[in-house]
């Protein structure tokens, strides 16, 4: 008797240092792996930890474990996958585990490009509500890793727009290609001191500067960027040196109304105001009283291109050309030359109209280091 009873109690030290009593109840575990949009992940194996058990998930995700007793560490397993979380502990029946299948972590790469297709450097493209961001090469070229979900990636640049705005991706992509476009309209990006410095650099100590200070006062009041219509003007007048059709004293900064062929005398004014604008025959094109009004109807006709919107209350119209302009139909720099120009018009015919403000008088201008 006293033996059976020695062998009794040698077993329920076993047991003891087993981690569950003989007497302890069984549970069962059931649940359910999913992927990123709910759907359930088939082919996935589950460990009890501690119990020597496994599963695996069905067609729809589910498993099952049954006969467990104390406390179980659950954790799913599939080559090359992980989850979240990585795994649960339980000590009773639970019919709703819950696991969520992690995407593989992914790469996309791609290219910033200018209108003429070169690559643009120095770009910032970020990946929307993280801080990972990197910036393109000298190509252009740029390359996000350790992407893990849907992202949207999108470029910024100050003073500029994209094609398209942004990109939401899944998976690895390569060859993602934005285009860059410098918009007329907005609020300025180069400070005035660095533009004068910059035009400065360019011709000297010359009373053209005072231009400076009349395209950063009257270009705001119409919503353009003062630095574009300088940049404009800088390049329709080599620097304001002219020596081409339009002439220094006639104001005109843009060669408005100089289409080739001088004035009869009896060129429209198109609603400019007839005390300060003027044609005379045999000059070309438009004539301004002062150079403050040169620069409003020079701003006044990038308005016509840039926007379909009315003149700025109390804007007297001193542009002769305004009205003849198929308004809102560049609202980039780049679209200033009819070829490049969706809609087929644009400032000049010259096929690198847009091109040569924007790479030879903007992006250096906005570049331009101050003393």
């Amino acid at each position: 008797m006293l033996k059976n009873a020695l062998l009794l109690l040698a077993i329920a030290v076993v047991a003891a240092g087993c981690g569950f009593r003989p007497s302890e109840p069984t549970y069962s575990v059931v649940g359910r792996i999913v992927d990123v949009d709910g759907r359930g992940v088939p082919g996935v194996t589950v460990v009890a930890q501690g119990a020597n058990a496994i599963a695996q998930t069905g067609p729809d995700g589910v498993w099952r474990i049954d006969g467990l007793r104390g406390r179980v560490t659950i954790v799913p397993h599939l080559e090359g996958s992980r989850f979240e979380p990585m795994s649960h502990t339980v000590t009773a029946g639970t019919e709703n585990l819950r696991f969520q299948l992690v995407p593989p972590s992914y790469s996309i790469s791609g290219r910033i490009v200018n209108a003429q297709g070169a690559g643009v450097a120095g770009v910032v493209v970020a990946v929307e509500g993280t801080n990972i961001q990197v910036t393109s090469g000298l190509d252009g070229r740029w390359r996000i890793d350790g992407l893990d979900g849907p992202a949207t990636v999108a470029p910024y640049r100050p003073g500029s727009e994209f094609v398209p705005a942004a990109r939401t991706v899944a998976a690895p992509t390569d060859n993602i290609v934005f285009q860059v476009l410098h918009p007329i309209m907005g609020p300025s990006v180069v400070p005035r001191e660095q533009a004068r410095q910059w035009l400065q650099a360019r011709i000297g100590n010359s009373d053209w500067l005072e231009l400076v200070d009349l395209y950063y006062d009257i270009a705001p009041l119409y919503g353009i960027r003062p630095e574009v219509a300088l940049a404009q003007a800088a390049h329709e007048t080599a620097y304001f040196r002219f020596g081409n059709l339009v002439q220094p004293w006639q104001n005109n900064f843009a060669g408005i109304g100089a289409t080739g062929t001088p004035s009869d005398g009896f060129t429209p004014l198109n609603g400019a105001d007839p005390e300060v604008v003027r044609f005379e025959a045999g000059v070309h094109g438009a004539i301004f009283a002062t150079r403050e009004i040169g620069v409003e109807a020079h701003v006044q006709h990038l308005y016509a291109y840039a926007t379909t919107a009315p003149l700025p209350a109390g804007r007297t119209l001193y542009s002769p050309r305004f009205v003849l302009v198929r308004r809102g139909t560049a609202r980039y720099v780049e679209h200033l030359g009819a070829r490049q120009n969706p809609a087929g018009v644009g400032w000049a015919t010259d096929a690198e109209y847009g091109f040569k403000i924007v790479n030879n008088f903007l992006l250096p201008m906005t570049a331009f280091q101050m003393r």
